[in-house]
């Protein structure tokens, strides 16, 4: 356990003069704050129109949509998959990570360890900057804190699917370029597909779309969904690392 959690610790090491906590904290923050920009701009209209949401679910889905959360939380995680696996790529890494006295498989565990990490720091992030937000327009409304939560939990399971799969594509390729596309279209493709909630159920980029928490989503396909593509690519993913040799 000592020697894993190690290799957890030395994985946020290799990213301390990378892009990755700018990623992380930039994207997370700036989408909250378009989402306040685009509720002050449109205040009234939105009130009229989403006459059957409170204040804070208008920020939520305003912050979720609008301000295009749901594309790009998924293409940060993108990336990031993609950056741990550039920095041990670079300069022949990954060889002497390989050698490390460490089974391929708690290795690979690590790598997807520190990805859900920084997704559940972009989330809390995302979140407070929204409280944040709805503080300083005084909205009428009480905080709901439970609705914050849910949003938060059915984010963490919607994203499982694209850790995992992002994740087992950027271990195949030493080339950043190719493993960045391969996310950059999934995402785009889905936005089409996403429409139809039988096909978002497989495509694991859709189901951060039906992350938020209101009345009439189908949250089920981010959670279930989430949950069994994130187990699935996982899996494929510890397996095809496993079989990685030192020489590649």
């Amino acid at each position: 356990m000592k020697v894993f959690l190690s290799s957890i610790k030395n994985e946020f090491l290799k990213q301390r003069r990378g892009f990755t906590w700018v990623i992380a904290v930039v994207l997370s923050l700036g989408t909250s704050f378009l989402a306040f920009v685009d509720v002050y701009l449109r205040y009234d209209y939105l009130i009229k129109k989403q006459d059957l949401l409170n204040t804070w679910e208008i920020l939520l889905l305003e912050n979720h949509l609008s301000a295009l959360w749901f594309i790009t939380f998924p293409l940060a995680i993108t990336t990031i998959c993609s950056l741990l696996y550039y920095v041990d790529y670079k300069d022949g890494g990954l060889k002497y990570t390989l050698t490390l006295p460490i089974g391929k498989n708690k290795l690979y565990f690590s790598k997807w360890i520190t990805v859900v990490i920084f997704s559940v720091l972009m989330i809390i992030l995302n979140i407070l900057g929204l409280i944040l937000a709805g503080k300083i327009l005084n909205f009428p409304d009480s905080l709901d804190i439970y609705l914050f939560l849910r949003y938060g939990i059915y984010q963490f399971f919607a994203l499982l699917g694209v850790i995992s799969l992002q994740l087992w594509l950027s271990s195949r390729t030493n080339n950043i370029i190719a493993s960045l596309a391969q996310g950059f279209v999934g995402i785009i493709v889905s936005l089409f597909l996403a429409q139809s909630q039988l096909i978002a159920r497989f495509i694991p980029y859709a189901h951060m779309l039906y992350s938020i928490p209101l009345k009439g989503e189908n949250n089920s396909i981010a959670i279930q969904g989430g949950i069994i593509f994130g187990l699935l690519f996982l899996f494929i993913g510890v397996v095809n690392f496993k079989r990685k040799d030192i020489l590649e």
